[in-house]
Parts: C-alpha cells; structure tokens; sequence
C-alpha cells in the first residue's frame, strides 16, 4: 500500500472539477452524453479508425461530417420543433432521445487518412471510417 501527502490546493482543484461535472450534466439536453452529444464509440485496428455516433430518429440529411485541420466534426442539426412536452395527448415523462441539435469533433491522429474518410447511417447509428496512411499501417518483414 502506498501512502501520498494530503494536498489541500490538490483537494480544492478535485472538488471545483467535480463540482464543475455535476453542473454540466444538470443543463445537458435529453439523450445527450454529459458533454451535450450523442453516445458514440471512437476505435482503431491495423488499417482504419472507426467512430460511431447514435442518434435514432434522425435522417441523413440532418447530418453533416466534415474534416478541417485534422479535426472531424459531425453537425446535427433538425428543424426547431414545435412540440411541447404534451404532444398528440401524450405527456412525456422522461424524452431522452435528442431532437434539436448537436456538434461533436475529434482530433485525427497524423496516421489518419481524411481524404479516404467514408460514412455511412443506418438503423439511427452513423458510423465513419478513416483509412491509416499505408505509411502508418503494420507491414511484415520476411527474412531472407
């Protein structure tokens, strides 16, 4: 077991961090991660990195992917709504699925292959693929 030093300034930074997390997931939008996107997945393997977003309910149309600077950034945007909570004589309890708008980026890794990038959306999940540069991919040696 080891032991560390109590560290006040280090304590009132965790707490303020903390304290800063609870209040962004208060204020996030419904279906939303705490950071106010879609739940997605971010993998690699030794030819591409792959990202899936989720977002039932949404078109394609509504949705924009773009690279700039080495930075991929898928746009949501739905027309505003109209509707309330009470809708076609429901009231909605808890609405957890996202119906406005949303903008979620990542870094690409210098490996990556952004003019090879592809998309596609089916059955409300948006998953995108970008090919390692043939530099960056694993390559077996043979020895002679």
């Amino acid at each position: 077991m080891a032991l560390t030093a109590y560290d006040p300034f280090e304590a009132q930074i965790e707490r303020m961090f903390n304290e800063a997390l609870q209040s962004v997931q208060m204020f996030r939008q419904p279906g939303m991660t705490s950071m106010g996107v879609p739940p997605c997945n971010v993998w690699e393997d030794d030819e591409q990195y792959g990202f899936e977003l989720a977002i039932p309910g949404w078109k394609a149309e509504q949705i924009d992917i773009q690279v700039e600077n080495g930075v991929l950034r898928v746009e949501g945007k739905a027309e505003p709504s109209s509707e309330t909570p009470q809708m076609n004589g429901r009231t909605y309890h808890v609405r957890q699925i996202p119906v406005s708008a949303f903008t979620w980026s990542y870094c690409l890794p210098p490996s990556a292959d952004p003019d090879q990038a592809k998309a596609v959306f089916r059955d409300g999940l948006v998953m995108i693929t970008v090919p390692k540069k043939a530099h960056a991919r694993p390559r077996q040696i043979t020895i002679q």
